[in-house]
């Protein structure tokens, strides 16, 4: 309590409780400070799933671990660390969930609380270095209007956690190390129950600050002890959060290498890329060139901090014995010098781009790039040497210039500051970005399957799908169980899983009792030719195709019209069809997966389905072309079978057919003109089982194109 009594303290909490409340409704707008106002929280990806995370968990049970979150992605749920929904605030809210309306967020609250420590930890690092109050208030709003802060909390809440990553450097302020071991015992767990790259950034800076105790004591006893205590905090505070219901190898991520920091990034004002749209960051200074990804490393400092650096540089510059001081000085200060190289080049990753230009490609071994994948958005890293250059700067200049000076150059630099970034912050003035956006299902047929089974399927299991953000709000309110789902990482095996068990099930004329949103288009065609004999209902609402077993019955008239419009594409003789992403789906049914960003589609899973009709004017003497690509895993050498309309046409061995490159299949004149191709596989791998990638789809054939010829 004694901290709380002293005069300075009470006067900066008070103060930047007021300033953190003013930066909030500026922020949000009074309207969305309400803990029961979730609409604003819907405007985008990576908020809605915050929230949809959250209200999953305070809806289910206490369980262990207690981050456990089983009704929010059903085969493929995991742990409240695993949607961002900031743990730290979960578990202690979810305490008092039997008093909370359903509709409760703590998301305003956690805004106004990274703007009040932000600026009162800041604050106190300062004042510790200049003992003087005026100066270090000036100097921690650079911190609270920096761009790296505001722009990510307006899209990745979590993440706007960067007062813990202050938070590392004010504790090794303190003189004693009992007190510093405590902090840093709290700081720790803390950082982890909020998210992991801010955890990865303190547990760096903890790190290295032990480090450098080390080569101080020279008491190994000491060392050990230290180090089985912390590991142990990490450890638990992992555990217990559920960090470890995720497979270790399914933490890893796309991306190491491109969502990082380019060399131009702290001058560089605006990504094409950038969450939520936005424009320049700048008022003055221009757009510089950048590659894909690298919005991930968006650390403009803006021109009042530049014109800082400029000014440091200039008095060293000046003063040649300034200059000698300087060289004992950064000796003394040799660990902050590490720690900012560290972050610098972790944030760069192994492809450093000037602009541009590459400058550098670092190959790594395999195994080293997967641990470095873990964390592969880099570009967040250089938060810590992002700071350390204000507090540099800051410092820096307090020290070599009369404090009068000091605090005119300081106010001046501040206002610059502030005009120069004001082009990003009046983007996001009184929530102009957090504009609603979800659909509002009223009617009726949504919540008749509420009362009959309070859960939703749909027909391509996978993280972040399309279809999440629209139903985001319908199924959160009312706590649907169901396997939509957004995760910042998910086990890609076990929704693979999920999928082919699903494909084997609707092949076989199976369903379970329970509503499938058919996500993709092509899916609809399939499973209306599967089950045209079946009671299958088939229901289009809010522009969603809904089929409910044993409900055939009660589609209504519209429900039938679209229904009966549904089918088979035209293929034209001798037009050569590419598959894309977004191009020509329509003939291909289930079992089938994109080829990243490459035309072509793959077949994923062990049956893979082509659908199409042709004119009857060219229903004879026809056949198809299919121009393939086998997968290349492992050693494995693909064995498959093709049936054309459920008949048997051709069985391949890629271990005697070593070229395969196309496959031609004679068209049987039918009544319909309808045709039916299933590729059936039967020892197919995915790139995760033999250790090539962190994808675990597996791979078939790559279809690169089709056409109908005459023989």
């Amino acid at each position: 309590m004694g901290y709380f009594k002293s005069k300075i303290n009470f006067i900066a909490i008070s103060f930047y409780f007021v300033v953190a409340f003013s930066f909030s409704i500026l922020f949000l707008g009074l309207e969305n400070l309400s803990f029961s106002n979730i609409d604003w929280i819907f405007h985008g990806k990576d908020m809605t799933h915050h929230y949809v995370g959250w209200s999953y968990f305070k809806n289910d049970m206490w369980r262990f671990p207690f981050g456990s979150n089983p009704t929010y992605g059903l085969e493929n749920a995991s742990s409240i660390v695993y949607s961002d929904s900031i743990p730290l605030l979960a578990f202690f809210f979810k305490l008092f969930k039997n008093y909370l309306p359903n509709n409760f967020q703590y998301f305003s609250f956690w805004i106004f609380l990274c703007f009040f420590l932000q600026g009162f930890f800041s604050f106190k690092l300062i004042n510790h270095y200049t003992n003087n109050i005026p100066y270090s208030l000036i100097g921690s709003f650079f911190f609270l209007i920096s761009p790296i802060l505001i722009y990510r909390i307006s899209f990745h809440l979590a993440l706007g956690a960067h007062w813990l990553i202050i938070l590392s450097f004010y504790i090794q302020t303190f003189e004693s190390q009992k007190l510093k071991n405590i902090l840093w015992g709290l700081l720790i767990p803390c950082s982890l129950l909020v998210h992991f790259y801010i955890a990865a950034s303190c547990i760096i800076i903890f790190g290295i600050f032990f480090i450098e105790e080390i080569f101080s004591k020279k008491d190994l006893k000491y060392f050990l002890k230290k180090l089985l205590i912390f590991l142990s905090i990490i450890f638990l505070t992992m555990y217990l959060s559920g960090y470890f219901m995720m497979p270790t190898i399914q933490t890893l991520g796309v991306g190491y290498g491109n969502l990082k920091l380019n060399l131009l990034g702290i001058l560089d004002p605006y990504h094409l890329q950038s969450p939520l749209g936005f424009d320049s960051w700048s008022l003055f200074l221009p757009d510089l060139p950048s590659k894909t990804g690298e919005h991930e490393g968006f650390s403009y400092l803006g021109l009042g901090i530049i014109l800082l650096l400029l000014v440091c540089i200039y008095l060293i510059y000046l003063n040649y014995k300034l200059e000698k001081k300087l060289l004992f000085n950064v000796y003394k200060k040799k660990t902050y010098i590490f720690i900012f190289f560290i972050f610098l080049f972790l944030s760069l990753s192994n492809n450093i781009d000037f602009g541009n230009y590459e400058l550098l490609h670092i190959e790594i071994n395999k195994y080293i790039y997967g641990l470095l994948s873990v964390l592969r958005a880099s570009g967040r890293m250089f938060w810590a040497s992002y700071y350390l250059i204000l507090i540099f700067c800051i410092i820096f200049m307090f020290k070599n210039l009369s404090a009068k000076k000091n605090i005119l150059i300081l106010s001046f630099l501040l206002l610059i500051q502030i005009i120069d970034t004001s082009n990003g912050y009046k983007q996001l003035l009184f929530s102009k970005k957090f504009q609603p956006n979800f659909l509002s299902l009223n009617d009726s047929f949504w919540k008749e399957i509420l009362v009959e089974k309070n859960t939703i399927r749909t027909t391509y299991v996978r993280n972040a799908t399309e279809i999440f953000k629209p139903l985001s709000y319908y199924l959160s309110e009312n706590n649907i169980k169901t396997d939509i789902f957004w995760l910042s990482r998910y086990d890609r095996e076990i929704a693979a899983q999920s999928r082919y068990d699903l494909y084997k099930k609707l092949n076989d004329g199976e369903i379970d009792n329970i509503p499938y949103i058919v996500w993709k288009n092509n899916h609809l065609l399939n499973i209306k030719e599967i089950f045209k004999e079946k009671n299958l209902g088939f229901f289009l609402r809010d522009n969603f195709w809904v089929v409910i077993p044993n409900k055939k019955e009660v589609m209504r008239e519209n429900d039938l019209k679209e229904y009966n419009k549904i089918d088979f594409p035209i293929i034209q003789l001798n037009k050569k069809i590419i598959p894309t992403k977004n191009q020509f789906s329509e003939f291909f049914g289930l079992g089938w997966t994109h080829n990243l960003s490459e035309s072509g589609v793959w077949s994923e899973g062990y049956i893979s389905t082509i659908l199409f009709k042709i004119d009857p004017a060219n229903n004879e003497n026809i056949f198809l072309e299919i121009e393939v690509e086998p997968a290349l895993i492992g050693n494995n050498k693909l064995k498959f079978t093709v049936f054309i309309n459920n008949t048997l046409e051709k069985a391949y061995d890629l271990n005697e057919e070593l070229d395969l490159n196309k496959i031609a299949l004679n068209l049987k004149k039918n009544i319909n003109n309808v045709y039916k191709i299933d590729f059936k596989f039967s020892n197919i791998v995915s790139p995760l089982e033999s250790l090539q990638s962190p994808d675990a789809r597996k791979l078939g054939l790559l279809i690169k194109s089709i056409i109908l010829k005459k023989t």
